[in-house]
């Protein structure tokens, strides 16, 4: 076994800030050394925006052993992860890049997991097993995610740059993995899902639906072409700053 690799853990988030804290708290507790990951918060246009920027500022102050950066989208069309995606793939230097929603909590030792993982087979596109937390605090595994799922998935960084990343062009959520997976597998990553790799998709648990529930609704699953130029431009928000 080698030495660990390095992960960059983008956190992407609309309006699901609240949870970014506790995401972040569980990385610190884990035995991963600090200077062997990132994280990167790609925040898609939340309309509280201030409350995005202060709830940086204070993991930044409290945990100033840990590397965060932030990025913000503009113009949104579609609440679709890709391009958010995209812009934490783009701005990642390290050997892993772990996609992962601010609604995703990875459970127990997840680093340590991925990077076991990566060493072992360095050409896969790594799912963990997705368990939805309900409102009344029951949890299930979530059946319909199978062998390849972008909710705490991995990949190495130099297959998913080889592919272009996520496709920006497919509009909804759904299906997003699988255009995903059959990008990389034009390079000969395979999908593996390890069941010793569980998150926590806390969905809309303390969070109001929506009012625009029903434009909220009709973007998933939909195909229809967008072109890059329609996703305008991009800020950073550098550690620096805070």
């Amino acid at each position: 076994m080698g030495d660990l690799l390095s992960i960059s853990v983008v956190v992407t988030n609309w309006k699901r800030q609240k949870f970014i804290p506790e995401i972040v708290e569980q990385l610190a507790g884990q035995s991963y050394p600090k200077d062997k990951y990132e994280v990167i918060i790609v925040d898609d246009n939340t309309p509280e925006k201030e409350d995005v920027y202060q709830t940086v500022r204070n993991l930044v102050f409290k945990h100033d052993d840990m590397r965060f950066r932030l990025f913000e989208t503009h113009k949104q069309v579609t609440r679709n992860p890709a391009l958010r995606y995209n812009v934490g793939i783009r701005n990642s230097s390290n050997q892993i890049v772990l996609l992962n929603e601010s609604d995703i909590l990875m459970q127990g030792e997840y680093l340590q997991r991925v990077n076991l993982n990566h060493q072992q087979q360095p050409k896969i596109f790594l799912s963990p097993i997705v368990i939805k937390l309900n409102g009344d605090g029951s949890t299930f595994v979530e059946a319909g995610r199978g062998s390849l799922v972008d909710l705490g998935g991995s990949v190495r960084r130099e297959y998913i740059s080889q592919v272009g990343g996520c496709d920006e062009t497919y509009v909804g959520w759904g299906g997003l993995e699988n255009r995903l997976a059959s990008r990389l597998s034009t390079v000969g990553v395979k999908c593996h899902k390890d069941p010793e790799l569980k998150v926590l998709h806390k969905a809309f648990v303390g969070i109001p639906f929506p009012p625009d529930h029903a434009d909220y609704a009709g973007a998933y699953n939909i195909n229809t072409e967008r072109t890059r130029e329609e996703w305008g431009t991009l800020d950073t928000l550098e550690k620096v700053k805070f």
